[in-house]
């Protein structure tokens, strides 16, 4: 998968997915999370911010499989609270043509409607947080990692500016539920998770200055996380 395609590979993938027959999972429980990611990357993608679409994309897919998500800790300014989460990989070919496993953490508040979604990518095990990461754009964004918290409840967008993020594969189970196009292999997996990083109020959706007096830490490390793997690395 080239760097241009991996954006319309995922809005494919979701098209697709809409279209698959119904939820394994009761639809209050579905249906809330799903909308929220969906919500985010059409506002990232709106704003001209590819890193944050192709992940909130990836993850809205991955809950559209019908994965039963995994219970988090979250620390956030010091402060723990549950979150919900699920892993998204997905195989993506460089300029060089190397493939690598393209990794996204989304998790979310427990709530009805979620009140707060923690987005971390990765195409590496482990990654630096920087803003701008341009992850979707750069030649060779190994060893970066971009990650987003969102604020639903007061509409405001925080993104990591340092700090680090491990999204390791720890391995590959059963065929996917509802896998979506045929021609794509679709596993599901366990991944081990662990974020340290600093985030700050991003100013405006479709910039990338931020507001360096409102800082927040936040922190999380989880094993077995539930997720997917979409593609073939070999």
């Amino acid at each position: 998968m080239s760097l241009r395609s991996f954006s319309r590979l995922s809005a494919a993938l979701l098209l697709l997915a809409a279209c698959e027959d119904g939820p394994t999972q009761p639809v209050e429980q579905d249906l809330a999370p799903e909308l929220a990611l969906d919500q985010l990357a059409a506002e990232a993608n709106s704003a001209g911010d590819a890193d944050a679409a192709d992940a909130f994309s990836a993850g809205a897919y991955a809950v559209r499989l019908g994965l039963q998500p995994t219970e988090i800790a979250v620390q956030i300014a010091g402060e723990t609270i549950r979150y919900y989460a699920l892993v998204a990989g997905f195989v993506r070919t460089l300029p060089n043509d190397e493939r690598v496993l393209a990794r996204t953490l989304v998790a979310w508040t427990p709530d009805r409607r979620p009140e707060a979604v923690l987005q971390v990518s990765l195409l590496t095990d482990a990654g630096s947080f920087g803003f701008p990461a341009r992850l979707s754009t750069d030649v060779d964004p190994r060893g970066r990692a971009r990650g987003t918290w969102a604020d639903l409840v007061r509409q405001i967008r925080w993104v990591a500016t340092e700090g680090s993020a491990t999204i390791s594969l720890e391995g590959t189970g059963a065929p996917c539920t509802h896998p979506g196009p045929a021609a794509l292999s679709c596993l599901t997996a366990r991944y081990d998770v662990r974020v340290d990083g600093v985030f700050h109020v991003l100013l405006r959706r479709d910039g990338v200055a931020t507001d360096l007096s409102r800082r927040l830490e936040i922190a999380t490390s989880a094993s077995g996380v539930a997720g997917v793997v979409i593609g073939q690395l070999d």
